[in-house]
């Protein structure tokens, strides 16, 4: 058991209620009519778009659009890729890398978002996967708790977030991170770094004991430009080899995030703009060019950018030749977070579409943690729906993914577990037609889901803990779009 307080007779008539029947796939002989519509729209779509761009797209690009729109519905105009030299950052990306860049673009124009959570299946409100660390090795467990399954009856996240410093720092997680790829999720990393100085957390921005410049220090390529090095060479050897059956895995890397804040060595307090962008072409060129890495979509997240749109989109964004995803991180009170929201997303992806870049809500939730919504905030119990959802809906419907914080106590957490106020809210959003979880079948029928969870061979799948378990099927169409 958990220990939470378990529902009411009343919420979970409201929520599970008799007669109602559980999330699952629709069975393929029902909807034989809307595949065949699907189909026909899509295939329609990929033709004119491919046509339009055949001028600036390679062969390669414009088959692995047709490949990963077949079983989506697009509407070219709304997401620029009709007049757009739309392809990944890495000109030499991986099949697969690109299969997960169209796909991105695919999700974009369906009215529906992908959700995410960091940590989930490491950190929970009742369990904490990093407390049975020996000698920094990760003891073999069963990588699928998660409190999002816990939630939603046995489903997952689309969007499985974790942290490159965990690597640097020598804290193997990687099985937990594979078991999620196994399921068809999503993967991406964002990497709070350490100061290559004097390793302090990424909080510090001093250089030799005084305030400094970390970046003009790593690039007088001393000290601390060695270690900085051994760090991308760790990133870039997880990156090589995290691969499944043979496949390696695309990641989504959000380096330096919150660039635009002036709480990390990277932040408005420690460097120069034109630092940051240094910054982020040595890390990208080392990764990519030198270290050989092409199964990375780079994905550039500023906190707050609606703030300060000139610092978020023009002194410190690093190109559209080196980005793929735009993103961007808001915390707010329960009191403000929908206009903070709206008034990011809106900027992000307007930018976003104008240079077929993906757009994402790459770090959010409420300021400390959702847990903060009690009775005084009791208008927000239903936050992830009115909160999040609809103003997602109304404002930025083009954004792909939302990932929320990790779940690190029952005091602290960014996923609601049933019997906690915003639960019921939770629910909601998850049976809404309007959002993806993992059993989605939309999610699950995208060419880069088949190609990345191909059946693993037997040799690999021999192991109990690494198995696929049931995912609760979500259905189709939802009871929860708002009007």
């Amino acid at each position: 058991m958990l220990g939470q307080t378990p529902l009411s007779s009343n919420e979970r008539g409201a929520l599970l209620g008799e007669g109602r029947t559980p999330p699952k796939a629709l069975h393929k002989d029902d909807t034989k009519w809307l595949l065949y519509l699907t189909a026909f729209v899509g295939v329609l779509f990929v033709t004119l778009a491919a046509a339009r761009t055949s001028n600036e797209l390679g062969a390669s690009q414009q088959e692995s659009f047709k490949a990963a729109s077949g079983n989506l519905t697009s509407n070219s105009s709304d997401i620029g890729l009709s007049s757009l030299d739309v392809h990944p950052s890495d000109l030499n990306a991986s099949e697969l890398t690109k299969l997960l860049f169209y796909g991105l673009h695919t999700i974009a124009d369906q009215n529906a978002i992908l959700f995410g959570h960091q940590y989930s299946n490491v950190f929970g409100q009742h369990f904490n996967r990093a407390l049975e660390w020996s000698d920094k090795e990760a003891l073999p467990g069963v990588y699928s708790k998660s409190d999002v399954a816990n939630a939603t009856g046995g489903d997952y996240p689309v969007v499985f977030g974790y942290n490159l410093q965990d690597i640097i720092d020598g804290k193997n997680i990687t099985d937990y991170v594979r078991w999620a790829v196994e399921q068809g999720a999503m993967i991406t990393y964002y990497w709070q770094a350490h100061n290559p100085i004097n390793d302090g957390e990424s909080h510090d921005c001093s250089t030799n004991g005084s305030s400094g410049n970390v970046v003009e220090t790593i690039l007088e390529k001393g000290e601390a430009y060695e270690t900085f090095i051994g760090w991308l060479d760790q990133i870039a050897d997880f990156f090589l080899k995290f691969s499944i059956d043979g496949k390696t895995i695309p990641i989504i890397f959000r380096p330096y995030h919150e660039c635009t804040a002036d709480w990390y060595w990277w932040g408005t307090s420690c460097i120069e703009d034109h630092d940051y962008i240094d910054l982020w072409l040595l890390t990208q060129d080392y990764i990519v060019n030198t270290r050989g890495v092409h199964s990375v979509l780079w994905e550039y997240a500023p906190s707050k950018p609606a703030d300060d749109y000139a610092l978020a989109f023009e002194d410190r964004y690093p190109g559209d030749d080196r980005v793929d995803i735009v993103g961007f991180d808001r915390y707010s009170a329960p009191n403000n977070y929908a206009d903070d929201l709206k008034r990011d997303c809106k900027v992000v992806t307007a930018f976003a579409s104008e240079r077929g870049k993906i757009a994402a809500l790459s770090e959010t939730g409420i300021t400390t943690g959702i847990n903060k919504i009690t009775e005084e905030f009791s208008d927000h119990y239903n936050f992830f729906t009115d909160d999040l959802l609809f103003p997602i809906m109304e404002a930025c419907p083009t954004l792909t993914y939302v990932l929320t914080f990790s779940n690190f106590n029952s005091g602290k957490y960014w996923v609601p577990l049933p019997g906690q106020p915003t639960y019921p809210g939770f629910y909601s959003f998850y049976e809404s037609s309007q959002t993806f979880f993992l059993g989605d079948t939309r999610w699950r029928k995208l060419e880069y889901v088949t190609q990345a969870t191909e059946r693993m061979n037997e040799k690999n799948m021999s192991n109990s803990s690494m198995k696929d378990l049931p995912i609760a099927q979500k259905k189709p169409k939802g009871v929860t779009e708002k009007a």
